[in-house]
């Protein structure tokens, strides 16, 4: 992540609509007034398609939330791989409601910087992860 970069861009791929909405919802609101961050500018955009996700990807895109189980044709490791091809800077947060340690193993293996489960405390848990990578971030 570019510490100089004026917006910090985030994309979020879920299938599930209400959760991927709830989640977009919840990081906005965290990153504009519940952080302990500066002010500055985001870009969250959400996707429910991994399709979508990977063809409208930006090479700039500084993180990405993905879940681990899309469809029958995609995963979260299939679309964590594709996405470092393009992407290879970006930070990696894989979520999940059916973990196991295998699955979590795989994803941190397979390049994701993060595992997160979504049980009742998981989206607090990816706001403090993504305000935590953003603080954290070094210039290029």
């Amino acid at each position: 992540m570019n510490k100089k970069k004026g917006t910090v861009r985030i994309t979020i791929l879920d299938d599930n609509e209400t959760y991927c909405l709830f989640l977009n919802s919840r990081l906005t609101h965290h990153l504009n007034g519940n952080s302990l961050l500066p002010p500055m500018k985001f870009e969250i955009t959400p996707f429910t398609s991994p399709v979508d996700f990977l063809n409208n990807l930006r090479p700039d895109t500084d993180i990405a939330i993905i879940d681990y189980l899309i469809n029958n044709e995609y995963n979260g490791i299939r679309v964590l791989e594709k996405l470092k091809e393009k992407c290879a800077d970006c930070k990696v947060i894989i979520i999940s409601s059916h973990t196991t340690i295998n699955s979590s193993l795989l994803t941190i293996l397979k390049g994701a910087d993060l595992f997160i489960a979504k049980d009742k405390v998981g989206i607090i848990n990816i706001c403090y992860a993504v305000e935590n990578f953003i603080e954290n971030r070094q210039p290029k």
